[in-house]
Order: C-alpha cells, then sequence, then structure tokens
C-alpha cells in the first residue's frame, strides 16, 4: 500500500512539476508492441498496448495494457481472438538521445493485475526494461527491448486466474520486444 501511494505521489509531481516549470520538450505518445517470453514456459506472447508522456525532453511517464492473442483462428495469422490479461503496468523511464533519430530506452514499471481478479487490483510484480528506439519520422517510430519480470507477488502466485501458468523462476521472466510509437 505505501508503494503505491508513494508511486501515485510521484506520477502527480512528475505531471504538475514539468508543466508547471514551462519550457521543455512534452510529447504525448501512444504505444503497442508485440512480446514473447522466453527461455521460460511460464507466461504466453501477448500485445500491449498504452500511452506515455515525454517532458523535460528524455523522461517518459506511461502506463501499459497487456492482452493474450488466443491462436486457432481461420485466418491468416492464425489469431483467433485478442482477450484482455487483466495486467497492467505504470512506470518512468529515460529515453537517451544517441543521434538524431536513435536514443537509447531505459524503464522501470509496476506491474498490476485486478481486472478480472476476484481478488481486486494487487501488485503483480516489478520489472525493467533496455531497448532501442528509432524515430522513422516525426510522428512515428518503432522500438526493440528487452524486459524481465521480477519480485512477484504472493497474490500473483496464489491467484488461480493469473496469467502465470506456473511458478515462475526466482530470477524472473524475460520478455523481448517489438513495438511502435505514434507521437502525438
Amino acid at each position: 500500500m505505501r508503494k503505491t501511494v508513494f508511486f501515485l505521489i510521484l506520477a502527480s509531481l512528475v505531471l504538475v512539476l514539468p508543466l508547471s516549470a514551462g519550457g521543455g520538450d512534452y510529447r504525448f505518445s501512444l504505444t503497442g508492441g508485440y512480446n514473447s517470453p522466453y527461455n521460460n514456459d511460464v507466461m504466453e506472447s501477448n500485445f500491449s498496448l498504452g500511452a506515455s508522456f515525454r517532458f523535460w525532453g528524455i523522461f517518459n511517464l506511461g502506463a501499459v495494457m497487456y492482452t493474450e492473442i488466443i491462436e486457432g483462428g481461420d485466418n491468416i495469422f492464425n489469431i483467433q481472438r485478442i482477450d484482455p490479461l487483466g495486467i497492467f503496468s505504470v512506470g518512468l523511464g529515460v529515453r537517451i538521445p544517441m543521434g538524431e533519430n536513435i536514443g537509447i530506452v531505459f524503464d522501470n514499471q509496476n506491474f498490476y493485475r485486478g481486472f478480472g481478479s476476484d481478488q481486486g487490483v494487487y501488485s503483480f510484480s516489478d520489472s525493467w526494461k533496455v531497448g532501442v528506439n528509432l524515430d522513422l519520422s516525426e510522428t512515428f517510430g518503432i522500438e526493440i527491448y528487452k524486459r524481465r519480470l521480477y519480485d512477484f507477488s504472493d497474490e500473483a502466485l496464489s491467484d488461480p486466474d493469473s496469467p502465470l501458468s506456473g511458478t515462475p523462476p526466482e530470477e524472473g521472466i524475460d520478455i523481448i520486444g517489438i513495438g511502435f510509437i505514434i507521437y502525438l
């Protein structure tokens, strides 16, 4: 509970201070990505959709919702449907420019579960991400990244509806992903 309250206060300050200080580079963006866990059989591949706010030129505050891909459809992609996982994440990151259109991306996001869960909203795990971002135009970019989920909560491990199909490894779950960014 204290961690959630601290994060909400931090997120509020991150949004209020840059806007009140004036100047700087502020930008909203929509994100999406395909995430594929590797070296484990605990979690399935998924799509993510989110929104972020860049402030002071390099910092990002973002929120992402994750969806599950149900295979077995009668189409070229073999997708029957896409269902929400009931998992979302919120976090703070940084994009360090390494040239005119390329940057290195780092973030730390807390994952939460609760939509569709009998236990209500609870902390699922912590995560960090490292990746490369390439802006193809003023309004569109792509991102390749690695994310690690770690420090799973007791609720995540005991919830029978959790997307974890087994016990996660002690060191965490590694995910590799490719995504897009639409700058607004």
